[in-house]
C-alpha cells in the first residue's frame, strides 16, 4: 500500500526493562536500506523484539519518505521542490529520539544509527554534517554505495525532468506536480525505467533516487567527505553483508 500518512517510528524494548532499575539502556536505531526507492521500518523482517532481547538495548525503526516523495529536485525560486526530504524525516526521527525515548528507558547519550545498502549511505550522509553531530554518537553502515555518488543539482533536476515526462508535466511546472495525487505520483515513478542522469556512471542504474549536494543538507558526495577526511569524530564501522545479492536474485530467477 502507498500512502502519504506513512512517517510513524516503532520502539522495541528487552522484557528485562520492565522489571528493571538499572541505569537507562543505549539506542540501536535502523535505517531500512532499498535504493531510496523501497522500504519500511516496518516491515516483518525489521521486527526489532529479537535484536533488543539478544543486545539488551531500545531498538527504534521508522519510516522516511522514499523516491520523488523524498528526493525529487525540480522547479526554481521559492516554490521548488529541492530535495532531500527523506533525509529530514531521518532527522526528524533522530530528534524525537532525543527528546522522548528516555521515557521509554533509553539513554539519549547513547544512540548508535546503523542501515544496510541506501539506509548505510544515509548513515555515511548524516556523519558527514557537523549539523547533526547530538543526533547520535556511533554508527554501522553495512554495504554503503560509495560507488553511487549523490547528484549535484543539475543531475537532480534531470531526473525531475524524466519523472515530469512521464507525468505529462512541463519542466518545472510544480503546480502541474502538485495536482498529481500520490497514486498518480508513483505510477509516473513506476513509468521512468532505467535513467542515467550522468550518462558516465552507470551504477546510478541501481540507485537513481537519493540525496542531492545542496551545501546545506547535504554538504557534499559522502565519497568526496571520506576521502578527504571530512565527517564527525566519533566511533563508526564500516562493512558489508553476506549474501545481499540473493533478493535480487530471486526478483530475476525462480529456481536461482
Amino acid at each position: 500500500k502507498v500512502s502519504e500518512d506513512c512517517l510513524y517510528l516503532n520502539i522495541f524494548a528487552p522484557r528485562t526493562i520492565l522489571n528493571s532499575t538499572a541505569a537507562k539502556l543505549p539506542i540501536l536505531l535502523w535505517i531500512y536500506g532499498g535504493q531510496y526507492q523501497a522500504g519500511s521500518g516496518s516491515a516483518y523482517i525489521y521486527d526489532g523484539r529479537f535484536l533488543a532481547n539478544k543486545t539488551n538495548t531500545i531498538v527504534v525503526t521508522f519510516n522516511y519518505r522514499l523516491a520523488a516523495f523524498g528526493y525529487l529536485v525540480a522547479g526554481q525560486g521559492e516554490d521548488a521542490a529541492t530535495g532531500n526530504y527523506g533525509l529530514l524525516d531521518q532527522v526528524a526521527a533522530l530528534r524525537w529520539t532525543q527528546e522522548n525515548i528516555g521515557s521509554f528507558g533509553g539513554d539519549k547519550g547513547r544512540v548508535t544509527i546503523f542501515g544496510q545498502s541506501s539506509g548505510s549511505d544515509s548513515a555515511a550522509t548524516l556523519l558527514i554534517n557537523p549539523k547533526f553531530t547530538d543526533l547520535f554518537h556511533q554508527a554501522i553502515m553495512m554495504s554503503v554505495p560509495f560507488t553511487i555518488p549523490h547528484k549535484s543539482r543539475w543531475e537532480a533536476l534531470r531526473l525531475g525532468e524524466h519523472l515530469a515526462d512521464k507525468l505529462n508535466c512541463s519542466h518545472g511546472d510544480m503546480k502541474c506536480l502538485r495536482s498529481k495525487n500520490s497514486s498518480a505520483l508513483q505510477a509516473g515513478i513506476d513509468r521512468m525505467g532505467t535513467f542515467f542522469s550522468n550518462p558516465y556512471r552507470a551504477l546510478e542504474a541501481a540507485m537513481k533516487w537519493g540525496p542531492t549536494v545542496d551545501g546545506n543538507i547535504v554538504p557534499a558526495a559522502t565519497v568526496d567527505s571520506f576521502a578527504k577526511g571530512h565527517f564527525q569524530s566519533k566511533p563508526f564501522i564500516i562493512g558489508t553483508t553476506s549474501e545481499e545479492a540473493r533478493a535480487y536474485v530471486y526478483s530475476l530467477y525462480n529456481k536461482p
